[in-house]
């Protein structure tokens, strides 16, 4: 077994998602939603075909040149093209459908692997890279009750299956540029779509969850009412892949303080903080605070496994039995060498001699801090934290950390290497925030709007001195110390943000009320 497909069984029976790629990006997550709320999926083959000729920096394929497509080929949709001097005019339109349609570099040449920039349903493939984040989603957002939905999966159905009829002919095309350029090249038969049947992990039996689940609907509600008052459908989808990924990192958040969300991890919102300031730096902490207190879940949910007797599988060898080597009972150094030999590298085979002496290693550390009375606790941390060092492609903190980056949550956004990422929320999101924490056409004190970050998000700005969890407390708890100047500084900054965007308004002696029609 693979040591980097340890975690596969807690993944499927504890997360319900599997954050073990560090390429995960909206759009496959948005692909995995639209495709599990509808129930249908559709073949994209033929504006793959058209928008990508072949693999990058190759020649095209043979069947997706101009001349196969065009000229030796019968194909009405591209008669328009089949006369002299118009191969660079088709090359030119290729170009610019690719970059429509690929804005999160997810299309490849095979249709199967490549999730399109979804403007409708006839957009939606087979692609499964996102992980089981849309399977996951999408049940939270159907609710326990499948005909008393989420508003926002009602909304979602609604935006994409315009008329709800299944053929192209009945149906309304879209009034956006995306949609009106591809029509032609979509499919109009749906072939159906079920979950992963394997899928163990059952949403609404985690009763710890309940707080987590609560504030999620409540955040739902709230942006639903702002969606329906704006006719913008892509504006609308875009919002609603924004809000799922942030909801995606309050579960993670909800997941690593057992459901007791006051015990959360915060996230600090940084505004516009020099780099190396103490605002700038209590972000940079709280973020890899909360990346490592979810990888130490995981490695108790691994031990709590070990300890039960639970058969580690991976997900990649259809989940054999006899991939997992069996657990020891001793703590005996020899013993554990032997057994974590058993495990292979990264790319199945036998591990080398430095491996083994790098997973001793961590075998040390739990030693040191768990001790020799919790055999299993000190095997499932080793085993976890093996599988984070080796995973160089993924694992939960570089998959949480994409999706933080590509909706412009994380700073900096998109795919920066820098090493230090602190929470700076974009235009974009802020303008979420508000929409899910503040009623349609409702303003609320600045004060509730914080309370309200941080009971449906994680997320805190500095500015709760006198509460009950008073932000100076949370980050002193992890380890950030922030002077109280500096923390009304951050909000007086977050303030100002929200009033130029129109989403607060500033009245003297420091009174504030956020809310969209307020400004």
């Amino acid at each position: 077994m693979r040591i980097t497909k340890v975690l596969d069984a807690v993944y499927d029976i504890k997360v319900g998602w599997s954050p073990s790629s560090g390429s995960i990006k909206p759009v496959h997550i948005a692909n995995g939603l639209f495709r599990a709320l509808s129930g249908k999926r559709f073949d994209i083959s033929d504006v793959v075909k058209f928008a990508v000729p072949g693999r990058k920096g190759k020649e095209p394929d043979e069947d997706r040149t101009f001349e196969a497509l065009v000229m030796h080929c019968n194909d009405p949709r591209f008669k328009e093209f089949a006369r002299e001097n118009k191969k660079d005019s088709f090359e030119r339109i290729r170009e610019a459908i690719r970059g429509l349609i690929d804005a999160d570099k997810a299309v490849y040449p095979s249709a199967s692997h490549s999730s399109l920039s979804l403007t409708c349903r006839q957009m939606i493939s087979s692609d499964t890279n996102d992980r089981h984040v849309g399977e996951f989603m999408a049940a939270l957002l159907r609710g326990p009750k499948p005909d008393a939905p989420n508003p926002l999966a009602a909304l979602i159905s609604k935006v994409l299956d315009g008329n709800g009829t299944t053929n192209k002919e009945n149906i309304e095309k879209p009034q956006d540029p995306i949609s009106f350029l591809v029509w032609p090249l979509l499919s109009d038969k749906p072939a159906s779509y079920l979950p992963n049947n394997d899928k163990k992990c059952v949403v609404y039996t985690n009763g710890s969850l309940k707080t987590f689940i609560d504030n999620l609907n409540l955040a739902a509600k709230n942006l639903v009412e702002h969606e329906k008052e704006q006719s913008n459908r892509l504006a609308t989808l875009q919002k609603s892949v924004q809000f799922v990924c942030l909801m995606l990192i309050a579960h993670a958040q909800a997941l690593a303080s057992d459901g007791k969300t006051e015990r959360r991890i915060p996230l600090f919102l940084s505004m516009d903080a020099a780099k190396g300031s103490s605002l700038a730096l209590a972000s940079e902490i709280s973020l890899n605070a909360f990346y490592a207190a979810f990888e130490d879940w995981l490695a108790r949910q691994l031990a709590a496994m070990l300890k039960s007797g639970t058969t580690l599988y991976d997900k990649d060898k259809d989940k054999d039995p006899s991939e997992a080597p069996q657990t020891p009972k001793t703590l005996h150094r020899a013993t554990v060498r032997a057994w974590l030999k058993k495990f292979t590298d990264k790319d199945g085979n036998e591990p080398s001699d430095t491996i083994i002496e790098t997973r001793l290693g961590f075998f040390e550390q739990a030693l040191a801090q768990y001790g020799r009375e919790d055999v299993y606790l000190v095997l499932g941390d080793t085993l976890a934290k093996c599988s984070f060092e080796e995973y160089i492609s993924g694992g939960p903190r570089e998959f949480l950390q994409a999706v933080g980056k590509r909706i412009g949550l994380v700073y900096p956004y998109g795919q920066g290497r820098t090493r230090d990422k602190r929470i700076r929320p974009s235009v974009h999101i802020l303008n979420l925030l508000v929409k899910a924490c503040v009623p349609a056409n409702k303003s609320i004190p600045f004060n509730e709007f914080l309370d309200r970050l941080w009971e449906r998000f994680g997320i805190i700005a500095g500015g709760r001195i006198d509460t009950q969890h008073s932000d100076p407390e949370l980050l002193a708890a992890i380890g950030a110390d922030v002077s109280p100047s500096d923390l009304q500084e951050n909000c007086a900054a977050l303030i100002e943000c929200l009033s130029e965007i129109g989403l607060a308004r500033k009245y003297p002696d420091n009174i504030s009320y956020v809310g969209k029609y307020n400004a």
